[in-house]
């Protein structure tokens, strides 16, 4: 990497549940059944890719400017929810949002403490 594109993006993504609950999937592959409103959404096949734009120069020690941390983080849900209407899903997908410990420290400051335990 040169120092002229030190703007990278980095890419996750996590298949969700391709088999219904009971047809031998371990629990944590299962698709999740959520209540939102009056209604239950249950997915089939879900799936979440994370990606984010990071400025590695710091890290690397070209630079030492650059901050060091993520510039901008984007989450896409993708689901398959036979039944369920469009707007059901985007209240869930709002409810987690408003409701997820990791986004909230994500985008909120929080104080991070490291302690070094020298073994030996």
């Amino acid at each position: 990497m040169s120092a002229d594109t030190p703007e990278q993006t980095v890419q996750e993504q996590t298949p969700g549940a391709s088999a219904a609950p009971g047809e031998g999937s371990p629990p944590e592959e299962q698709a999740p059944t959520a209540v939102v409103g009056d209604g239950d959404v249950a997915g089939d096949g879900d799936a979440a890719e994370i990606e984010g734009d990071l400025d590695v120069r710091n890290f690397l020690g070209i630079s030492d400017g650059a901050r060091p941390g993520f510039t901008e983080i984007r989450a896409k849900a993708c689901v398959k929810a036979p039944g369920t209407s469009e707007q059901k899903l985007k209240e869930l997908c709002t409810y987690v949002q408003d409701t997820s410990p990791v986004k909230d420290a994500l985008a909120n400051p929080v104080p991070v403490t490291t302690t070094l335990e020298v073994i030996g």
